[in-house]
């Protein structure tokens, strides 16, 4: 299930970040945080599928948002390495936050050494 919450925010995503910029909503907060904030979910949700394979985790999240950000220029938008860097940090935010859950999840377990 969290394989296709994973695949289901990665498609609004490419969504998000193709459509031309005039048709997005202003939302609070600069570029570079919606970009920090929306990768480190995406990490945070593919390390909670995969959470043996984090170092995956971190560069499917990072090459994804490399691609969209590349694929850009295509839909009238500019593609930024700034953005690019905030994908990439957000991506291992997200997965440091779900390695802290596994981790509490497991503490919190029944039978669990601290």
């Amino acid at each position: 299930m969290i394989r296709l919450v994973a695949v289901v925010w990665a498609l609004a995503l490419a969504v998000v970040m193709l459509l031309p910029s005039d048709s997005l909503p202003q939302a609070p907060g600069g570029d570079k945080l919606h970009h920090l904030v929306s990768f480190a979910v995406l990490g945070c949700i593919v390390a909670l599928g995969c959470p043996h394979r984090l170092i995956v985790a971190i560069g499917f999240a990072a090459i994804y948002g490399a691609v969209l950000e590349f694929l850009q220029p295509l839909t009238g938008r500019n593609a930024e390495l700034g953005d690019v860097i905030a994908d990439v940090s957000g991506a291992v935010l997200g997965v440091g936050l779900a390695l802290l859950l596994i981790r509490v999840v497991a503490q919190a377990r029944p039978g669990s050494t601290n």
